[in-house]
């Protein structure tokens, strides 16, 4: 419930009708913008808790891929001699890496052109406020 406190009228002589209004739409804007202060902190909040647990998750990923890959290396290591082994795992890992890292340079390419889309149009559409401004 939004509640508008006046001032008291008859301390100051009665105020014209455009001069309460505006008191009032100001006042009703400081609310409005505390209460969206307090929605965005609570957002940010459950942002924070979220991206926590996110961190936990890639950390749990982490020493899980670590274990793999030591069941991995002792699979090959029964097969291949030690350097060997580990040598084509490392190639199979920098291998990996270098193909998530062109997928994913191609992929932020791709988004990045829809972004200097949507910036132009922005520019546009506040270019023409600006003018029907003047």
């Amino acid at each position: 419930m939004i509640r508008v406190h006046r001032a008291d009228d008859s301390l100051t002589g009665a105020a014209a009708p455009g001069d309460r209004l505006a008191r009032d739409v100001r006042e009703l804007a400081v609310q409005e913008a505390m209460r969206f202060r307090a929605d965005l902190a609570e957002s940010a909040r459950r942002a924070g808790l979220g991206a926590a647990l996110l961190a936990g998750a890639g950390i749990a990923a982490l020493l899980g891929l670590g274990a793999a890959s030591a069941a991995v290396l002792s699979l090959v290591d029964a097969r291949l001699p030690a350097r060997r082994s580990t040598a084509v795992l490392a190639a199979g890992y920098l291998g990996g890496a270098a193909l998530l890292a062109v997928t994913g340079l191609t992929r932020l390419r791709a988004a990045g052109g829809r972004t200097d889309r949507v910036t132009t149009e922005l520019r546009g559409i506040v270019a023409g406020v600006r003018a029907g401004r003047r």
